[in-house]
Protein backbone atom coordinates (compact mmCIF):
# COMPACT_ATOMS: atom_id res chain seq x y z
CA UNK A 1 0.00 0.00 0.00
CA UNK A 2 0.92 3.53 -0.28
CA UNK A 3 1.82 3.95 3.67
CA UNK A 4 4.09 0.84 3.48
CA UNK A 5 6.37 2.07 0.09
CA UNK A 6 6.51 5.33 2.12
CA UNK A 7 7.99 3.86 5.14
CA UNK A 8 9.87 1.40 3.24
CA UNK A 9 11.62 4.34 0.85
CA UNK A 10 14.84 4.72 2.63
CA UNK A 11 15.59 1.27 3.08
CA UNK A 12 18.15 -0.68 1.15
CA UNK A 13 16.27 -3.02 -1.84
CA UNK A 14 16.70 -6.08 0.28
CA UNK A 15 14.77 -4.75 3.59
CA UNK A 16 12.42 -2.79 0.84
CA UNK A 17 11.53 -6.37 -0.26
CA UNK A 18 11.30 -8.00 3.06
CA UNK A 19 9.05 -5.12 4.35
CA UNK A 20 6.69 -5.63 1.48
CA UNK A 21 6.16 -9.24 1.13
CA UNK A 22 5.86 -9.10 5.27
CA UNK A 23 3.03 -6.31 4.60
CA UNK A 24 1.17 -8.34 1.31
CA UNK A 25 1.64 -12.04 3.92
CA UNK A 26 -0.52 -9.66 6.81
CA UNK A 27 -3.08 -8.50 4.27
CA UNK A 28 -3.56 -11.85 2.70
CA UNK A 29 -3.84 -13.10 6.63
CA UNK A 30 -6.67 -10.60 7.23
CA UNK A 31 -8.75 -11.61 4.04
CA UNK A 32 -8.73 -15.30 4.76
CA UNK A 33 -10.17 -14.38 8.36
CA UNK A 34 -12.36 -12.26 6.82
CA UNK A 35 -13.80 -14.73 4.43
CA UNK A 36 -13.85 -17.13 6.88
CA UNK A 37 -15.73 -15.30 9.31
CA UNK A 38 -18.42 -13.86 6.45
CA UNK A 39 -19.25 -17.93 5.61
CA UNK A 40 -19.30 -19.01 9.12
CA UNK A 41 -22.61 -16.25 10.03
CA UNK A 42 -23.29 -16.67 6.78
CA UNK A 43 -23.82 -20.68 7.45
CA UNK A 44 -24.85 -19.74 10.78
CA UNK A 45 -27.75 -18.13 9.70
CA UNK A 46 -28.82 -20.35 6.77
CA UNK A 47 -28.74 -23.23 8.73
CA UNK A 48 -30.46 -21.38 12.03
CA UNK A 49 -33.21 -19.82 9.79
CA UNK A 50 -34.14 -23.22 8.07
CA UNK A 51 -33.67 -25.26 11.37
CA UNK A 52 -36.81 -22.71 12.49
CA UNK A 53 -38.44 -22.66 9.90
CA UNK A 54 -38.30 -27.04 10.38
CA UNK A 55 -39.24 -26.77 13.51
CA UNK A 56 -41.99 -24.59 13.31
CA UNK A 57 -43.49 -26.42 10.39
CA UNK A 58 -42.70 -29.97 11.46
CA UNK A 59 -41.89 -30.58 15.40
CA UNK A 60 -38.97 -30.98 17.02
CA UNK A 61 -38.35 -35.18 15.32
CA UNK A 62 -38.10 -33.69 12.17
CA UNK A 63 -35.40 -31.18 13.51
CA UNK A 64 -33.54 -33.65 15.05
CA UNK A 65 -32.98 -35.00 11.97
CA UNK A 66 -31.99 -32.49 9.60
CA UNK A 67 -29.62 -31.92 12.36
CA UNK A 68 -27.82 -35.10 12.41
CA UNK A 69 -27.96 -35.12 8.76
CA UNK A 70 -26.37 -32.11 8.58
CA UNK A 71 -23.43 -33.22 11.41
CA UNK A 72 -23.13 -36.13 9.30
CA UNK A 73 -22.22 -34.03 6.04
CA UNK A 74 -19.72 -32.46 8.12
CA UNK A 75 -17.89 -35.10 9.44
CA UNK A 76 -17.76 -36.97 6.16
CA UNK A 77 -16.12 -33.68 4.54
CA UNK A 78 -14.04 -33.20 7.37
CA UNK A 79 -12.67 -36.86 6.96
CA UNK A 80 -12.41 -36.69 3.17
CA UNK A 81 -9.59 -33.84 4.42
Amino acid sequence: THTTHSLTHSLPPPLKEAALKAAEEVRAKAQASALYLCAYYLGSSVVGYAAGYVWEHAGWLPLMAVLAALFLIAAWRARRL
